[in-house]
């Protein structure tokens, strides 16, 4: 999400390059992995300044490719520093911090980087009916592509827990035209598994490097399956 710490970032990007084989966007698709390593995709949702402030020359200096979520109500609020903030506060459910830009974007995608949708206003698509679903979605799908006359192939679910999204859900995402769609369920998976239903791991600014290499080491898994036993 938002990453305004330099030094944090830094070390975490340093300690996933220690522990595993950090993948681009395109080989995530393609299969370019290491076998004898843990593979992973960096993954940022929203849209915050601070991705061009912070990460963008973080992931530069590294040579690093990462894949960004937008939603594209929030760079249209972007301008307005009250109504980014008050979209923040009710879509994000955050306290109001910089927005990034369309420009912000642009910039993203002139330095190699991959833009995925997020929906129109990270709405819980849980909660709504189909056809708000497929507006939410579908909407911000060719906003995107309209602006930057590309392709979006990859979605993540707005807040992402099982509770976030449905089999309708995923039904609506693919019917727009995406291939892949990513989740906030924390755990590891195989290649071929899970291409509506992608795992990532949540990194914000609390955790600690050391904290992150047992996540790594299999820390991922296990918290996965308590998190299932406790809350279902």
């Amino acid at each position: 999400h938002d990453v305004p710490d330099k030094e944090w970032f830094e070390s975490m990007i340093t300690t996933l390059m220690q522990e595993a084989y950090i993948l681009t966007p395109e080989k995530f698709v393609t299969g370019g992995r290491e076998k004898k390593q843990t593979n992973i995709l960096v993954t940022f949702d929203d849209g915050y300044e601070s991705w061009i402030e912070t990460a963008l020359p973080i992931l530069e200096k590294w040579g690093l490719k990462a894949l960004f979520f937008i939603n594209s109500g929030l760079l249209d609020a972007a301008p307005s520093p009250l109504q980014a903030g008050e979209f923040m506060r009710e879509s994000l459910q955050i306290a109001p911090r910089k927005a990034l830009s369309w420009e912000g974007a642009r910039t993203l995608l002139e330095h190699g980087h991959a833009i995925g949708g997020h929906a129109r206003r990270h709405q819980n698509l849980a909660k709504l009916d189909r056809k708000a679903v497929q507006d939410e979605i579908l909407i911000d799908k060719l906003a995107l592509e309209s602006q930057f006359g590309i392709t979006l192939t990859d979605f993540a679910y707005p807040f992402g827990t099982r509770k976030h999204f449905t089999k309708e859900t995923i039904e609506a995402v693919r019917n727009v035209g995406y291939t892949r769609a990513y989740t906030a369920v924390s755990r590891f998976v195989r290649p071929q598994n899970g291409t509506f239903e992608i795992p990532r791991m949540c990194i914000e600014d609390e955790l600690t490097p050391t904290e992150l290499r047992v996540w790594l080491r299999g820390g991922y898994d296990l918290f996965d399956m308590v998190k299932k036993l406790c809350v279902g």
